[in-house]
């Protein structure tokens, strides 16, 4: 389990956090905080833990929505979605709609880009936004073999604005980008 070795790299209090090459197994999500900019090189492979049903990234302040200026770019970002359980209920109070087994979730952000990411196996959405503001999602690659319910590209839900998507690749067995009211 390399969830705490990741995590005290985000800790650092560094501006620009770098992640190694290799494959990282994670058993809870990596929490990013404001004025972090992560950088992963295409041979950093950050996968879900067999059983842990739970994203593998999200901003540190998610419920509270607090967070500003973060940056996620590259990697290859592997949900292991044949070894995770659907169904589970999303826990009282946490930012989004549907199952909790989403890759990435952004909740409450303000300037937030995700440029260059890989996006593998989801359970469901690759990228989950909720009250973003000022976001880019740019040269992302869906790259979603083993196929679930809901597995959304780019899941866009309220309060979300003044963002910019573009050039996103790949298949995602459901909506690219899907645009939601209110969830």
């Amino acid at each position: 389990d390399d969830t705490a070795r990741l995590q005290a790299l985000l800790d650092s209090g560094k501006g620009r956090v770098e992640f190694p090459d290799g494959t990282f197994v994670v058993s809870k999500p990596l929490r990013i905080g404001s004025d972090t900019h992560l950088v992963c090189s295409p041979r950093t492979v950050v996968r879900l833990g067999d059983g842990v049903n739970c994203p593998l990234i999200m901003n540190r302040s998610c419920e509270a929505g607090e967070d500003r200026n973060i940056m996620v770019e590259g990697g290859v970002w592997d949900g292991n979605n044949v070894a995770q359980k659907r169904g589970r209920p999303r826990r009282p109070g946490m930012a989004g709609g549907g199952d909790i087994n989403q890759l990435t979730v952004f909740a409450g952000v303000r300037n937030l880009h995700l440029k260059g990411l890989t996006l593998k196996d989801p359970d469901s959405y690759s990228i989950e936004l909720t009250d973003v503001a000022d976001f880019v999602v740019e040269d992302i690659v869906f790259d979603c073999n083993d196929k679930t319910l809901n597995q959304d590209g780019l899941h866009i839900d309220g309060y979300a604005r003044d963002g910019y998507v573009r050039n996103l690749r790949g298949h995602t067995n459901d909506d690219l980008v899907a645009l939601n009211s209110d969830e």
